[in-house]
């Protein structure tokens, strides 16, 4: 006769193994599937030519021409860019990319909202967990992003804030894991028309809305006492990744993406990021590049005005970035001397600022949400943000800042700002 203690804990199994069962298949299937990162994980699973692999968010999804780039550089290339994904989505869908390829190059692209945090969103996570191959490493993923944050639950569950409203958006979710590309050519006239995958990687976006015609306020929260520095977590990821392109064979660079020219000028710490990414790749053998500081001869300033929005270019935009990569990685594998290319610094590189395509109207709101975790003063947050605030004539506007005329020392500058939750998914990017 068995004892009833182990019956009960024989119960217990079935019963946690059927609950993960369960939680993997609604994960899986019962969430409103990202169609192109669905597409750009089913495609990067069946490849095994990969030679260059740009890895990063919806960044190099949209901005990475990869055949483009290909028949420019002679290398086969895709883009490998989860939306929204950060450092622990980069690892795991490098490894994802290493199950069949053994890329000669691995380019990481990041942005500094990659790096301002340690957490990924669960955005990102939805994007790419369910389309991992193994069940180890879905969970090898779970757990870096949930020991960051402490939302094991909400993470585990995630079906609950993505779940499908439909019978019919179940099915798509099926084919999307089943068969997706001929699931994508099916339901292809129901999705947004702007957005066309062009294959490897690469979906390319076409729409008349244009980033100048906005403008949008920032909240100064918090303006003194944070250090805008690569946290230590981020150091440790980033370190994992170099060893892991390190263990496949593959040669790494960081490649620090531009962005638009506003977001140098108006996002508090934005260049700090990036400065203190490079000096930390300087110290660890990680070949690394700015193209924040890309002067115009590379990569043009008009690319501002094919912003669609404040991150995404429109496919005119991406094919003129994509050009100017080839151009300069062309160079750099000749073993060519590329810093004539690039501003030395900032100073060097705000001197040459004329023209902004948009801006933010920086204000401080004395009701607003307060970080109590930060000893501030509030009449000094409010009395420093009266010195900051942007003006702007009309949305389409040309400002003359104080950047162009004088060397303002760095605390005037660029006043800081954090948001509370320092979560890349919710307020670090503005709405």
């Amino acid at each position: 006769m068995k004892h009833p203690t182990f019956r009960g804990l024989l119960r217990l199994a079935a019963f946690l193994l059927g609950l993960a069962l369960i939680v993997a298949f609604a994960n899986t299937f019962c969430i409103k599937t990202d169609i192109y990162a669905a597409l750009t994980m089913a495609e990067v699973k069946t490849r095994s030519d990969i030679e260059v692999a740009f890895v990063g968010s919806s960044i190099v999804r949209d901005h990475f021409n990869a055949e483009m780039i290909s028949k420019e550089i002679g290398k086969t290339c895709f883009a490998l860019g989860i939306p929204c994904g950060m450092l622990q989505g980069n690892i795991a869908s490098t490894r994802e990319l290493y199950r069949k390829n053994s890329p000669e190059w691995t380019i990481l692209v990041i942005e500094p909202f990659t790096v301002d945090s340690a957490r990924e969103g669960i955005e990102g996570q939805y994007d790419l967990l369910p389309f991992l191959s193994s069940p180890f490493e879905q969970l090898r993923y779970y757990y870096s992003v949930a020991k960051e944050d402490g939302w094991y639950v909400d993470r585990a569950f995630m079906f609950r804030d993505y779940a499908v409203d439909s019978f019919g958006e179940f099915m798509e979710t099926v084919g999307m894991h089943l068969r997706p590309f001929q699931t994508y050519e099916k339901i292809r006239p129901t999705l947004d028309p702007r957005m066309t995958y062009m294959g490897s990687g690469y979906s390319r976006c076409d729409t008349d809305e244009r980033a100048t015609e906005m403008v949008r306020q920032q909240i100064i929260r918090e303006y003194t006492g944070y250090v805008y520095d690569l946290l230590p977590q981020t150091r440790e990821m980033l370190l994992e990744y170099r060893d892991l392109v390190a263990q496949k064979g593959s040669k790494l660079l960081v490649f620090i993406y531009p962005n638009m020219t506003a977001h140098n000028l108006a996002i508090p710490g934005f260049l700090d990021y990036a400065d203190a990414l490079t000096r930390f790749c300087g110290e660890n053998d990680m070949p690394c590049v700015n193209f924040s500081y890309a002067k115009p001869e590379l990569y043009p300033r008009e690319t501002d005005q094919y912003y669609f929005d404040l991150y995404h270019m429109v496919g005119e935009g991406a094919d003129i970035f994509s050009a100017s990569f080839c151009k300069f990685f062309k160079a750099y594998l000749a073993g060519e001397d590329t810093s004539d290319w690039f501003y030395a610094d900032r100073w060097a590189y705000f001197s040459s600022v004329s023209f902004i395509t948009n801006c933010w109207i920086q204000t401080y709101l004395p009701d607003g949400e307060w970080n109590g975790a930060w000893e501030q003063s509030r009449q000094a947050v409010a009395a420093a943000s009266e010195t900051y605030i942007t003006h702007a004539k009309n949305a389409d506007v040309a400002l003359v800042t104080h950047y162009n005329t004088q060397k303002v020392p760095k605390q005037t500058c660029e006043p800081n700002q954090r948001d509370d939750d320092n979560d890349k998914g919710s307020d670090n990017k503005i709405n």
